[in-house]
């Protein structure tokens, strides 16, 4: 991705965190941009080099043995569910993460904004 690009994409980054109340967040311009959302996990945003598209993750804590959880988050990746945005989800360590991942080319703060409440709602769905 070209440096022109890269700038484009931080700036709609630190727009988007100004639109949550996250303004002068010093990480915003990290790639992977890592952000504490209190009481439900850690949200981030990385920009993928070989394409420019963005991936962002919701990890929430999975206590040990929350199989009604992490089945509710699995069913919530079914094929046949049309979601606004694609549905990844999996587990790392003791937390469970939410994946999506958006084009370039369709990227702006707004489009992050609904991303990000997608998956928060989606983490909320599943029992979180």
């Amino acid at each position: 991705m070209e440096n022109h690009e890269a700038e484009s994409h931080r700036a709609i980054v630190e727009e988007f965190m100004n639109r949550i109340g996250m303004k002068d967040t010093a990480n915003a311009r990290a790639n992977p941009a890592v952000f504490d959302l209190h009481g439900l996990g850690q949200l981030s945003l990385e920009t993928v080099a070989e394409d420019g598209d963005l991936v962002m993750s919701l990890a929430v804590p999975l206590p040990p043995y929350e199989d009604e959880r992490l089945l509710a988050a699995l069913r919530l990746c079914h094929p046949d569910r049309v979601p606004p945005f694609p549905l990844l989800c999996g587990l790392h360590h003791d937390h469970l993460i939410f994946s999506s991942r958006q084009d370039r080319a369709s990227l702006t703060a707004a489009s992050l904004e609904n991303q990000a409440m997608f998956l928060i709602d989606s983490a909320k769905a599943a029992g979180f």
